[in-house]
């Protein structure tokens, strides 16, 4: 049975413009005929691609010197480029985004200072329903935040250091504002005011971490194609040039990779639609040594492919080019769009943008222009990649800063991803992981004991859970007894999932005192959660939840409030959760 929860209160900020679709996932999907490609050869392909020969869209680099004042993003949290793939808008909208209910810790890699490292964050205040600004001088930082919060990055200071990321308070052209981190439920997308986010490895878009540096750049190089004026990285060239990728760094969480997207700009006509390929491989090594000591990428195991294409045009044209994962049917042959579960060090790439065009005209992409290291090796690639007709792979990759003159750290190209980060959490913070179910007490009217309620916040509804008890589909002494969903209404008067549920479990008699345990994993794709349930004397050892009726009080965002003060609180009675305003 599904019903609504009791517990209605949640959040201050509003759910109902954020619902969305959850897709299947599946692992390591691949079209017919590639399925050789995942047993990766050594580099035959060696790629002799020289450096940048001077020629700047939109500026020079400077490189960054001096003491600099940073953090190091969470692993597996990705920046918002700030462009709209509906429409190919672009805004200064560049934030970090995050799940909710996960205490990250940003990570202080400054360089070069000294003295006291000086922290400010936003901390939402449910009593306030606004920010309180919050100051420490701790080494690192940690924090945790709500759904769908907006609100400003952490700020680390040292004295006579550049800050970075850098804050602005106004948006101006010239200067591209970082201060903002998102956080999101699993939509398929991340979209904000209508505005589909893609996301990087890297901060990446048309902007720059830096004041001193130019908004946005792109690059031409290498020999030159017979008959053009000048040779491109990107477009037809001489060096064998056919192949950008953007890596992926491990994720302390698993996430959703629902799509690849990949920037293009023309200098003239497109004759025909271009045949692209995206591939999503396992990173074997970011930071390996070619032949001629440059430094490039390993790939590992073959995760998925995907096909797409640039399309013709009759002027200069630019935009994206989406690749989208399909599973087919084994019976009807009909293809359905799938989402990867990314766990691991991946690298994408994606190739076949080097088609002669004629007329000399090029295509290039567009790239960060940021010389700002966070720590997380290697994330920009550029080089060859051939498939052989018996499915071999040759390849060189090498790592994007070496096509530059002066390197820049971290430096990426138009490879982006479209990811969503489920999430399954215990909606009290302090709800144990481990509970204790008495043998005999308040046995219900079909005699089992206590029911034990488990609240959760989850981007699925409970029909979607995959439930397991200790590996296996049932428990012979615990089972679910009753599911909750809860809905609001939005302005339209349909029914939306707010992302609150609660599972009741119940636990059969236990006369003998035999010594019980169960473990519960609740999973959804690219997230779950694990409860341990048990029974018998000899396990009282773990403390009694849900049978102790001492009121308990929480704020907003499930913490316990050991002394609660004037505002709104989540009361905890036993089973009882109430609202209450004190």
């Amino acid at each position: 049975m599904v019903r609504q929860i009791l517990l209605t209160t949640g959040l201050a900020l509003s759910a109902s413009a954020f619902a969305g679709v959850h897709q299947t996932v599946v692992e390591k999907a691949s079209p017919e005929g590639i399925a050789k490609v995942a047993s990766i050869r050594d580099h035959v392909a060696e790629m002799q691609a020289k450096r940048n020969d001077g020629s700047v869209k939109a500026g020079a680099i400077q490189k960054v010197s001096g003491p600099v004042a940073q953090w190091k993003r969470p692993a597996g949290q990705f920046w918002g480029t700030g462009y709209d793939a509906s429409d190919g808008s672009w805004s200064y909208l560049t934030p970090l985004f995050l799940r909710p209910w996960v205490d990250y810790t940003f990570e202080n890699i400054s360089t070069g200072v000294s003295g006291q490292p000086s922290w400010s964050k936003q901390v939402y205040s449910p009593e306030a329903n606004n920010y309180d600004v919050v100051t420490s001088d701790s080494e690192n930082e940690s924090q945790s935040f709500l759904r769908y919060e907006l609100c400003a990055a952490p700020r680390l200071s040292y004295k006579n250091a550049i800050t970075y990321p850098t804050q602005f308070d106004g948006m101006t052209e010239s200067k591209a504002p970082f201060n903002e981190i998102m956080v999101f439920a699993n939509d398929n997308t991340h979209v904000f005011d209508g505005m589909n986010i893609l996301v990087s490895s890297h901060f990446w878009g048309m902007f720059t971490r830096d004041p001193q540096e130019t908004p946005y750049a792109y690059y031409r190089g290498a020999t030159a194609y017979p008959g053009m004026e000048n040779g491109y990285w990107f477009g037809t060239n001489a060096e064998g040039i056919n192949a950008m990728a953007t890596r992926f760094e491990k994720p302390d969480s698993p996430y959703l990779l629902n799509a690849v997207h990949w920037f293009y700009f023309s200098s003239g006509p497109i004759p025909a639609n271009i045949p692209l390929t995206a591939y999503v491989f396992k990173t074997a090594n970011d930071a390996a040594e070619y032949s001629d000591g440059s430094i490039g990428a390993e790939l590992g195991d073959l995760i998925a492919v995907a096909e797409s294409y640039v399309p013709a045009s009759t002027t200069e044209a630019e935009g994206t080019v989406m690749f989208e994962f399909k599973e087919k049917n084994p019976v009807t042959g009909a293809e359905t769009n799938i989402s990867l579960e990314i766990e691991d060090d991946i690298i994408v790439l994606v190739t076949g943008f080097d088609a002669n065009l004629g007329n000399g005209t090029f295509i290039t992409t567009l790239m960060s222009t940021d010389t700002y290291d966070e720590g997380y090796g290697n994330l920009g690639f550029l080089g060859s990649f051939n498939v052989t007709e018996d499915g071999n792979i040759s390849y060189g990759l090498k790592a994007f800063n070496n096509f530059f003159t002066s390197p820049m750290p971290n430096t990426t190209l138009g490879v982006l991803a479209d990811v969503s980060y489920p999430w399954v959490y215990p909606y009290f913070v302090e709800q144990p992981s481990e509970v204790f179910l008495p043998n005999e007490e308040e046995v219900t009217e079909d005699g089992s004991s206590l029911e034990y309620l488990l609240y959760l916040m989850a981007t699925s509804e409970t029909a979607d859970f995959d439930i397991t008890f200790n590996g296996e589909e049932e428990c012979d002494w615990l089972e679910i007894v009753d599911v909750y969903d809860e809905y609001d209404v939005d302005e339209n008067g349909d029914e939306v999932f707010t992302g609150m549920c609660g599972l009741a479990f119940a636990a059969a008699p236990n006369p003998t005192d035999e010594n019980r345990t169960c473990v519960v994993k609740i999973s959804i794709p690219a997230a779950s959660y694990e409860i341990t349930f048990l029974q018998g004397s000899n396990n009282n050892a773990v403390e009694i939840v849900g049978v102790d009726k001492a009121t308990e009080y929480f704020d907003l965002q499930g913490r316990r409030v050991a002394n609660p003060d004037k505002g709104i609180y989540i009361k905890k009675a036993g089973n009882k959760t109430e609202k209450v305003i004190l």
